[in-house]
């Protein structure tokens, strides 16, 4: 599947796994691993903006850890993810944001929207304790673009 056929796709669930990056760096850094599960079975990454074409393939996952974890699972309880559970279960991917430059250093990934303007993306790494590594949901581009800035690109289907 190429990156631009995710438009129209339907996201079943997200799984995430957050670990300690081991390097020789002073500061200690958090990886995030996640993979969003679409209707057709696949688990697939948000493509990274550093090597967007959109006529590129998109990362299959052929497997993922058991520590790997639904952020919608009943057992979670952050009420942020409760409250936006609805609005990307079961919703289409709808458009692809990327930035052309390197404008925003800290967002590592493609943003997908989806259904009622709903945005997601990764920040892959992170120093510890931070809380930044990982999905980021955006209930609007104005969230988003407050964020990261406005210069991003869309591709949507008609």
């Amino acid at each position: 599947m190429k990156v631009k056929d995710l438009i129209g796709k339907v996201i079943l669930d997200i799984k995430s796994e957050i670990t300690n990056y081991e390097y020789d760096g002073s500061i200690p850094l958090e990886h995030s691993d996640s993979v969003i599960i679409l209707e057709n079975g696949e688990f697939i990454r948000i493509p990274c903006k550093f090597e967007i074409d959109l006529d590129d393939e998109v990362e299959i996952v052929e497997s993922i850890s058991e520590k790997h974890q639904s952020l919608f699972s009943e057992n979670k309880n952050s009420k942020i993810i409760d409250k936006n559970r609805d609005n990307i279960v079961n919703k289409v991917i709808t458009g692809i944001l990327f930035q052309e430059d390197d404008c925003s250093p800290e967002l590592d990934n493609c943003v997908l929207e989806i259904d009622h303007n709903y945005l997601i993306s990764e920040i892959v790494m992170s120093p510890s304790g931070t809380g930044h590594a990982g999905i980021w949901i955006f209930t609007s581009k104005t969230d988003l673009y407050r964020k990261f800035g406005e210069n991003f690109l869309t591709l949507k289907t008609n």
